[in-house]
């Protein structure tokens, strides 16, 4: 029964990918231009398709990004559970179609590390971001800073955070 499922599964995902597929960038049709022979008839498709893309950033239908702008929204909503950020950038940044992955790690310049009653850290970064501390471990010693805070990805959505290559420590994103 379990394997008649998961042929099953795999069947219905398996149709699946020529929709997934068939989705059409932006600028396919600008590109599918180039291969076009007669000078004229090139000129004319990119005129075209130029005034479509035009038309479309004017409506509000097509928004333009560099790379740069998109790794800035990466970085900053890094530890957030935002399930569309992945969706909006595409793994661009991360290989896009080849592999993509979400960002696994983050190194930022900690501004304030405030130790609470309970002794576990708040850490205020250098972009606004604030980290709190979820386990018991620790730190003695940290001194009054500048300090650098390795975050990464951990298991089951949690995040690991070593400050100044100390031992890590458990943390979530509360800003």
């Amino acid at each position: 029964m379990k394997i008649l499922s998961a042929l099953a599964c795999w069947v219905g995902l398996s149709l699946l990918a020529p929709i997934a597929t068939a989705q059409e960038r932006p600028l396919d049709p600008v590109l599918a231009c180039l291969s076009i022979s007669p000078d004229a008839e090139r000129l004319s498709c990119f005129d075209r398709e130029v005034k479509r893309l035009r038309s479309e950033e004017t409506d509000g239908r097509l928004a333009v990004v560099t790379s740069d702008q998109i790794r800035r929204v990466e970085t900053e909503a890094f530890g957030l559970k935002l399930p569309s950020v992945p969706a909006l950038t595409g793994g661009i940044l991360s290989g896009g179609a080849k592999g993509a992955a979400p960002m696994e790690a983050l190194t930022l310049r900690v501004d304030r590390l405030e130790v609470g009653s309970d002794g576990r850290m708040r850490l205020v970064m250098e972009n606004g971001q604030v980290w709190r501390q979820t386990d018991d471990i620790r730190l003695g010693g940290l001194g009054k800073g500048p300090w650098r805070a390795e975050i990464r990805r951990a298991a089951l959505g949690s995040y690991m955070v070593k400050l100044d290559g100390r031992t890590a420590f458990r943390a979530e994103r509360r800003e």
